[in-house]
């Protein structure tokens, strides 16, 4: 029977309330000469007594996957690294190689059965990157990327932004906008209909980064008046307020009246952006009630009761992120004002337009891809890196700080719970370099 060495180290968190552990393991493929690498972690794997328990077996992201076999040494290592910092500060069985019989190489039998019978295998404990030189002895070195789902992911509702389409249109800054396809109609084109002819306003829901903003800006340029939300903003600051009157000018009570940016928008017949409307107070949204219904007017109570009401060309186009944080669900009387209610999502090919990588793209396609299959499976989904993340990455390679730098950067973008196997496996294979946190080192 064939023996096959196996690099192979289990560490725990004992703070967590599952005593959860993390098992990563190294190894040659006796046929193929693949070099294998498979991990049972956080949530999904476990210990009572001396069992190891792995939960979610047939998740795609729990099965081995042929790699490049240096990227499989730096993941072995690395993992080992970042993993100890998380938490993971129980060794259960330091790095070492352990020899087995080829039958046993599956991710669920030979976790189980392997993993803790490291702590007290043959042979010493070394240092993890001898140990996986060792295991991985003659592996192949070619890359070989990871298999894609076979399954299609279920599409999801309510209406989504499709794939980029038409001529762009050119953004203040210089850059580009792709207008995108909804329904048969491009997404700037959808906007402008809902002004002009629907007269409704539009919500768009979606993560940080992903343009909720600048499609508003693509559609009506100039004629939009941003109002940033958060958690301090009051009703004063939409509707307006009474300053001290500028050096230079007269007033009987020292004071000026200054429209906010709805009475401006109303009196101007212009778009009022409300960005990020699930971080601001209940009592400030609430004047946009009478601005976005039949009435179309709000009611000025600093200044007497005097009645504004809108041009007809005024519209407003609100944006929230769902699953942000320090945020407030929306208000039913709210959203009911939002009748055109649009889920933006990340649109990749405008990054590879505007000259994001190659590689960082494919990242971003690898995660999206896994993230579907996730929801349509009913799982908690990958993070997915947002446009705006990939550009802010593209700007350390432009820069020529170097590979390895942007892959530390897209991962320590991600959020600090979401950094997973997943997201660390589509960096590596990509960007070809085991991504770390940003962390300061030892004196230059």
């Amino acid at each position: 029977m064939a023996q096959v060495k196996v690099a192979i180290w289990v560490l725990q968190d004992p703070g967590s309330a599952r005593q959860k552990v993390y098992a990563a393991a190294a190894w040659s493929d006796p046929v193929s000469g693949d070099a294998m690498f498979f991990s049972g972690y956080g949530p999904a794997a476990s210990l009572t007594g001396m069992t190891l328990n792995v939960n979610d077996e047939s998740a795609a992201s729990r099965e081995p996957v042929p790699r490049n076999a240096s990227q499989i040494a730096a993941a072995f290592t690395g993992r080992l690294a970042l993993k100890e910092r998380r938490g993971y500060n129980v060794v259960l069985a330091a790095p070492r190689v352990i020899t087995v019989d080829a039958t046993y190489i599956d991710p669920v039998t030979f976790v189980r059965e392997h993993a803790l019978n490291a702590a007290y295998g043959e042979g010493a404990p070394g240092e993890a990157a001898a140990v996986v030189a060792e295991a991985l002895q003659g592996a192949n070195t070619a890359l070989t990327d990871p298999p894609t789902a076979s399954r299609t992911p279920i599409r999801a509702t309510p209406p989504t932004l499709g794939s980029s389409a038409t001529a762009p249109i050119a953004l203040p800054d210089g850059t580009d906008y792709y207008p995108r396809m909804i329904g048969g109609i491009t997404d700037v084109d959808l906007l402008r209909t809902a002004r002009t002819t629907l007269r409704s306003p539009v919500g768009l829901s979606g993560a940080s980064g992903v343009g909720k903003t600048t499609l508003p800006l693509a559609a009506f340029g100039d004629d939009l008046i941003v109002v940033r939300g958060h958690g301090d903003l009051k009703v004063s600051d939409v509707v307006g307020q009474f300053i001290p009157t500028p050096p230079g000018q007269t007033s009987a009570s020292g004071f000026t009246w200054v429209d906010g940016p709805l009475l401006t928008a109303m009196k101007e017949g212009k778009v009022l952006l409300f960005d990020e409307v699930t971080r601001t107070p209940a009592e400030t949204l609430a004047v946009l009630f009478s601005a976005m219904d039949f009435q179309r007017s709000v009611t000025v109570d600093a200044l007497g009761g005097e009645v504004v009401t809108a041009a007809e060309s005024f519209t407003v186009v609100g944006t929230w992120n769902p699953d942000g944080r320090g945020v407030t669900e929306l208000d039913d009387a709210l959203l009911r004002r939002f009748p055109i209610r649009i889920v933006v999502t990340n649109d990749l090919d405008a990054a590879a337009r505007r000259g994001v990588d190659p590689r960082l793209v494919r990242v971003g396609q690898n995660l999206a891809t896994i993230r579907a299959q996730q929801i349509a499976d009913g799982d908690i989904p990958v993070w997915e890196p947002p446009v705006a993340t990939l550009l802010d990455v593209q700007k350390v390679l432009d820069a020529g700080l170097g590979d390895q730098l942007a892959a530390d950067m897209l991962l320590t973008a991600c959020p600090e719970h979401d950094r997973g196997d997943e997201v660390i496996d589509a960096i590596t294979t990509a960007m070809g370099v085991y991504p770390t946190e940003l962390t300061l080192g030892p004196a230059a």
